[in-house]
């Protein structure tokens, strides 16, 4: 699914699809509010390997649009700029 987000282009995908992608959105762990992933940073997988991990013992993950799933810019609008 391509969006678009203040000029720039962007995709939503599983996690395990967005490793080397640069984050359009948050991703933090609740409690205690620390975020993993933010916007403009390129995903590592770390983060994700993390996010994976802390969901499976009961951490909540917050600020993504949908579940295991994130908004990364657009493969081709990162080509471009």
């Amino acid at each position: 699914m391509e969006q678009e987000k203040s000029g720039a282009k962007t995709e939503v995908g599983r996690w395990d699809e967005a490793v080397g992608q640069i984050s359009a959105e948050y991703a933090y762990l609740y409690p205690p509010g620390i975020p993993l992933i933010v916007p403009g940073e390129r995903i590592s997988e770390e983060a994700i390997r993390l996010l994976l991990e802390y969901r499976s013992i009961g951490f909540e993950i917050e600020g993504l649009k949908r579940q295991e799933q994130i908004e990364v810019l657009s493969k081709i609008d990162c080509e471009n700029n």
